[in-house]
């Protein structure tokens, strides 16, 4: 178990929900769109990712969340951002890498985080859902979803980049979807 009194110190605390759609939402007006690439490092809870954006410098950072009480719901985030010259020392270590667009949406007075997977994990589409300091669970969602997917490890973003291809069609047929 980790310990999350030092990893709080300096941590953001994530309340979110993860769900499965059977595709991107359509008639939602998108408050901005990233193209995002993360790389998990093997053996430990690290993220090195980069984000790109239209008309915005391109953001570097190192990331590593922790659960707290071992809830899937709650973690405690911690960033560093990075010069390029940070960023490229360790984009040379071994890593699970994925790609993917993130459509930020406002639906039902909630901020979603639609994630377009791209390469290997082509076909999947999932929505993350913040809910803020309160940690309150919205009435109603506002998308459609397939599953809500939290709790289960598969979807997380180090599982996910270390899934193969047969894996995520077989992944993805468990919920009556098929990979693109």
């Amino acid at each position: 178990m980790h310990d999350t009194s030092t990893s709080l110190k300096y941590a953001h605390l994530e309340r979110e929900l993860r769900f499965l759609l059977p595709s991107p939402p359509r008639s939602v007006p998108v408050e901005r769109t990233q193209r995002i690439t993360d790389r998990y490092l093997p053996e430990t809870g690290l993220r090195l990712r980069r984000v790109e954006e239209e008309g915005r410098p391109v953001v570097l950072k190192l990331g590593q969340k922790v659960r707290v009480d071992g809830s899937p719901r709650t973690v405690a985030h911690t960033t560093m951002y990075l010069r390029p010259a940070e960023y490229d020392t360790l984009l040379v270590l071994a890593a699970d890498e994925l790609a993917k667009t993130r459509h930020t949406v406002r639906l039902g007075g909630h901020r979603w985080a639609v994630d377009v997977f791209e390469g290997h994990l082509r076909g999947l589409v999932t929505a993350e859902l913040d809910l803020g300091a309160d940690g309150r669970r919205p009435d109603a969602l506002g998308l459609d979803v397939l599953a809500e997917v939290t709790g289960d490890e598969r979807f997380t973003g180090g599982a996910l980049a270390r899934t193969s291809p047969d894996a995520l069609a077989d992944l993805l047929a468990e919920h009556g979807l098929s990979a693109s």
